[in-house]
């Protein structure tokens, strides 16, 4: 429409101001009873007008329409890269102890499977069974080895033994906790091997050995 309203005078199209009408010859005078031939009726008004609002258009409102329709199809914008995430740092041993509490329960658990401590001194440990099962079924006891000791026959030794500390084995541990049954609690006061190493605790009631284990760290 636009295009025929800014060149339609020079060029020759039809439907518009100062242009020779064109004729299409019909079919025959059925189709057309009153004429042999056929010519493009006038613009109606309610095109017209456009024609003329756009015609009147400047060039630069027509540019200036342009880049506003062609913006507003513009690519969206790129989001920026997310600031990288510093983990954090990995925990460090612990600090030494001079006092610890342990429990176990029914799921053969200790509640602190690892703790450190200063090359010797003097060191307070709480043991409670918090399980539920008679001492017959589910004793539990804190027995702290030496680093030579040879875990696997010392619990072996043990499961015989009464309260399950084997006589005469005693240069084999650091300390021990007694048997205890549900609810009951034995604390008990060591001194740390002056040797800096890993030290295995356990629970040396009958095949609780194998899970119910932990480390106790000495530092110089």
């Amino acid at each position: 429409m636009l295009f025929g309203a800014l060149f339609g005078a020079s060029s020759g199209l039809p439907g518009f101001p100062g242009m020779a009408p064109q004729t299409r010859p019909r079919g025959g005078a059925e189709s057309c009873p009153e004429s042999t031939g056929w010519r493009r009726p006038p613009p109606t008004p309610s095109s017209a007008p456009r024609r003329v609002l756009f015609a009147a258009l400047p060039a630069a409102a027509l540019a200036a329409l342009t880049v506003t329709v062609g913006c507003g199809r513009g690519t969206p914008p790129v989001p920026s890269e997310a600031a990288p995430t510093t983990e954090a740092p990995a925990p460090t041993t612990d600090a030494p102890v001079t006092s610890i509490e342990i429990t176990g329960d029914d799921q053969m658990r200790y509640s602190t499977t690892a703790f450190t401590v200063a090359a010797g001194s003097e060191v307070t440990l709480t043991f409670r069974n918090v399980g539920q099962q008679p001492k017959e079924l589910y004793g539990h006891n804190v027995v702290i080895l030496q680093s030579t000791t040879d875990v696997s026959a010392f619990a072996a030794a043990a499961m015989s033994a009464p309260e399950n500390i084997p006589a005469g084995r005693e240069a084999e541990m650091v300390a021990h906790t007694r048997l205890l049954g549900p609810g009951e609690t034995d604390t008990i006061t060591f001194t740390a091997p002056t040797a800096p190493g890993t030290y295995t605790y356990l629970c040396t009631f009958p095949g609780h050995a194998a899970i119910m284990r932990g480390t106790m760290t000495v530092v110089g």
